[in-house]
């Protein structure tokens, strides 16, 4: 009885040990992080001391947890390190501040791509591209798409909701061939939900593209329209990130079966511009492409 008493407490001890431990490693990750940056930077403390203006017994107290610095003390220090904004944010926000990376990046308001910058990024892929916005409304796409859908992946684009991924759905020519329609149309759903330009979240109005985008899909087969709504709700919103990707298995009536992994990345925030990249995720789909002239494997 005593022996199993005994067994207990060591386990129970053990268990407080490792918090403890855990605890002390995240209280401390900051100074490991500002004392790996200033290796990384190849100065000694005294280096450091030099070009902060801040004394190296002071810097070795703060490396060693021993004293924390006030945060005109840390930013000036990390300023010396010429410290990369993650391992600044990092550093400030683990010893208690607000991390300030934005505040001391050079902006380059060029960093944005442009329609026309957008444009030739995606007619320099050899698979097939698109450029959406944020609403999935279909701006362009590049000769690879073009050639892998031809005039039905283009069908729409000029009318009102046309052009919208969202669309072709539930048009039964291409949802039946779409071998993963549910893991498609959940991407989707999640999309829209986390979407402020959706008409219920739309503070300024609803959106007239994507209203129009959602009335062509429920005018599409009925079958197709009772599966979107049984997913709608158990789909949770997606946060908006600037990446993001999703799966496309489709037999193509010309192709046969095709496997995309598709990625999508914001290239304008301003101006919701997203590229959107089919990239095939197999040989077998490369070879096919290849042979119906779609991409090309070699310049």
């Amino acid at each position: 009885m005593l022996a199993s008493w005994l067994d207990v407490c060591k386990s129970e001890l053990d268990t407080a040990c490792i918090l403890l431990y855990d605890s002390e490693m995240e209280r401390l990750e900051w100074q490991v992080l500002m004392r790996e940056a200033r290796t990384a930077a190849g100065l000694s403390r005294a280096g450091l001391a030099r070009l902060s203006g801040v004394g190296a017994a002071t810097i070795k107290a703060y490396e060693l947890g021993l004293r924390k610095p006030s945060q005109l003390l840390l930013t000036t220090l990390l300023a010396g390190l010429e410290a990369d904004r993650y391992v600044r944010n990092r550093v400030l926000e683990g010893a208690g501040y607000k991390p300030d990376g934005l505040d001391v990046w050079r902006r380059n308001p060029e960093f944005a791509l442009s329609f026309a910058e957008a444009l030739a990024e995606i007619e320099k892929c050899r698979w097939p591209a698109m450029l959406t916005d944020e609403r999935m409304k279909v701006l362009a796409s590049n000769a690879a798409y073009e050639r892998l859908w031809g005039r039905e992946g283009r069908s729409g684009q000029g009318t009102e909701g046309g052009g919208s991924f969202l669309s072709w759905m539930s048009y039964p020519p291409f949802a039946d061939r779409l071998s993963n329609w549910d893991e498609v149309m959940g991407f989707l759903i999640s999309e829209m939900k986390g979407n402020v330009r959706f008409p219920e979240k739309a503070e300024e109005g609803t959106d007239s593209y994507v209203t129009a985008a959602l009335e062509r899909f429920f005018s599409g087969d009925p079958g197709y329209i009772a599966r979107d709504l049984a997913l709608w709700e158990r789909t949770p919103a997606a946060l908006a990130k600037a990446r993001f990707s999703y799966r496309i298995a489709f037999d193509h009536l010309t192709f046969g079966p095709l496997s995309f992994r598709c990625l999508g990345m914001g290239v304008n925030e301003l101006d919701g511009l997203i590229l959107n990249d089919w990239i095939p995720e197999d040989s077998e789909t490369w070879a096919r492409l290849e042979q119906g002239g779609v991409v090309r494997l070699s310049p």
